[in-house]
């Protein structure tokens, strides 16, 4: 998951055109957070 995530980020980052730059860090965020909630038991 956590590959996946960041690779679709890093993809993201080499196509600007496709999405503004201004979207990336929330979405990165989001990744995050989502990730968290997912897997509750590798933070504690």
């Amino acid at each position: 998951m956590g590959e996946m995530a960041a690779w679709s980020i890093m993809e993201r980052l080499k196509s600007p055109r496709s999405e503004p730059h201004s979207l990336t860090m929330p979405t990165t965020l989001v990744v995050r957070n989502s990730t968290r909630r997912l897997n509750p038991e590798e933070q504690q």
